[in-house]
């Protein structure tokens, strides 16, 4: 029988373990993303082996026994691959990626107290291992652009929200204390040097506080492209997602606000900005459509662009849509301009789709859009050019409001 001094305890790690883990899948996800680009990329390939025989010792460690079996067989279908030399086809790849999204719920049903983990993974090891047995070769047929790449070697410490605010509290503290020492001090002397000394430390101490409080939006950027991938995929388009963060950082606050907005805006712009191939070959352009999310400095704060080379929208077809629809002010739509028509899009329930889709409608979801970048602050605008693309722009102020108390 084991004894009590033998029985390691686990829980103080659990926390610490699903920040890590849920870090881990990300960078899994891009990296089988430009797999899927480039099968014969060894040295990603390699690294892909390498993370997954990480995950598999870390979910040992803490006792997630099922996702250790999960992440032991990704690692063994890995390994083969790399030491036969064989590029993965798309059936790999697609159980590689089901094996990720398993290896997602059972890190949230982790999170959520089932420690045992509920989440049946049978069926994605029998599709992993049918895959790699019956189809590893790399296809022939045309692919998306190139994803962007994940830095898998930019490691991120987390950081409590109240030890982040305990921090902050006590930098605006520090500095008071300073203030009133310095009202003391004289002109001149050895305690005037001392006040000098700590009100250059007290400013750094607050610069860094301010900076450890930002998060680059690039981090947010890296969620979406096997969002946009997948939905590509499902859709039979080809999409090539450029990303560029501009070396913003946003308040951790905003970072959070930013995901539902630029969720509904990329699927907007891939299910009913972007075109099939044979309708982009047939009207002129290349069968792969590009979607743009970047965002730079800009002196009223941070700008925020998506933006797609696709069919584009018809301000006429927008007016006509909100009088068919009704809402408030539909009255004036007939005679607003062209930039003014655009706008209707954020109208509630405004769509000129059609047929609905489950994926999105466009402006079916931009009044959430609006609504949730106005709750941080900011604004939101549309422009478009039939047949040459959309660009939706987010504004943010540097400074976020404070939530109400």
């Amino acid at each position: 029988m084991e004894s009590d001094e033998a029985k390691v305890d686990t829980s103080e790690y659990l926390g610490l373990f699903i920040e890590e883990s849920r870090e881990t899948l990300d960078v899994l996800n891009g990296s089988l993303l430009l797999i899927e680009h480039d099968p014969g990329d060894a040295e990603t390939l390699a690294a892909i082996f390498r993370v997954a025989h990480t995950l598999k010792g870390m979910s040992a460690t803490v006792g997630l026994d099922a996702m250790a079996k999960l992440a032991h067989r990704m690692e063994d279908v890995l390994a083969a691959l790399r030491d036969e030399g064989v590029a993965p086809g798309p059936e790999v790849i697609d159980a590689l990626f089901a094996c990720l999204d398993t290896l997602q719920e059972m890190v949230e049903a982790a999170a959520a107290g089932d420690e045992g983990s509920t989440v049946d993974a049978t069926g994605v090891i029998a599709g992993l291992e049918a895959a790699a047995t019956s189809a590893p070769g790399a296809p022939d047929a045309p692919r998306s652009g190139a994803p962007p790449r994940v830095d898998a070697g930019t490691h991120a410490v987390r950081l409590a929200a109240e030890h982040l605010d305990a921090l902050v509290a006590s930098s605006e503290a520090l500095s008071e204390r300073h203030r009133r020492l310095g009202a003391l001090a004289g002109p001149d002397g050895a305690l005037r040097e001392e006040v000098d000394g700590l009100a250059r430390e007290t400013r750094a101490l607050a610069d860094l506080v301010g900076a450890i409080r930002l998060t680059p939006v690039e981090e947010v950027f890296m969620r979406f492209p096997r969002m946009v991938r997948d939905l590509s995929q499902t859709l039979g388009k080809l999409v090539e997602l450029q990303i560029d963060g501009g070396g913003v950082a946003v308040e951790r606050a905003a970072a959070d606000g930013l995901v539902e907005p630029l969720v509904h805006t990329l699927r907007n712009a891939v299910d009913h900005g972007i075109e099939f191939p044979g309708d982009r070959v047939a009207s002129g352009k290349g069968p792969v459509g590009s979607l743009v999310l970047a965002a730079r400095l800009v002196p009223e704060g941070v700008e925020i662009e998506v933006r797609d080379d696709g069919r584009g929208m018809d301000p006429q077809a927008l007016r006509a849509s909100a009088v068919r629809n009704g809402g408030r002010g539909v009255g004036t739509a007939p005679g607003l301009s062209d930039e003014e028509a655009l706008q209707l899009v954020f109208m509630p329930g405004l769509s000129t789709a059609g047929a609905i889709t489950a994926v999105s409608g466009r402006g079916v979801g931009m009044d959430a859009v609006r609504a949730s970048v106005r709750a941080l602050g900011g604004e939101v605008g549309v422009a478009s050019i039939p047949g040459m693309g959309t660009t939706v722009t987010i504004r943010l102020p540097l400074a976020q409001p404070s939530p109400p108390s």
